[in-house]
């Protein structure tokens, strides 16, 4: 599947991609690599992402909703107003990332670090 002139797919490498406003919905991004991506406004809602490293990026108003994220590390991320609903995010890495406004009802989230986030 291409996006925005990215390959998305299990264990891709993004790192830095601008994948803003993308519907990457329901994709396999397990394993992959987006360090510093800008998803700011994309739709991974149902996408599943374990293991998948998104430290520092910026994803503000994301939807992630019933999105498996098991193992994922958004360490130091921007998630400020995204949304979590329902997706699970067991022993995830959330440490010093932004997570003003940003709504986990209903999700899964033992094990996680939180460590430093705001």
């Amino acid at each position: 599947m291409e996006v925005n002139g990215y390959q998305i797919g299990s264990g891709a490498d993004l790192a830095g991609a601008d994948l803003t406003d993308a519907d990457l919905s329901s994709v396999d991004l397990s394993d992959a690599w987006l360090g510093g991506a800008l998803l700011t406004g994309s739709n991974l809602s149902e996408s599943h992402m374990v293991g998948a490293d998104l430290r520092n990026t910026v994803c503000r108003s994301t939807i992630f909703n019933e999105a498996d994220l098991h193992h994922v590390n958004f360490w130091s991320s921007d998630l400020s107003g995204s949304q979590f609903t329902g997706a699970v995010l067991s022993r995830s890495w959330l440490g010093n990332a932004n997570l003003t406004q940003t709504d986990f009802r209903s999700a899964e989230l033992g094990g996680a670090w939180l460590t430093g986030s705001d």
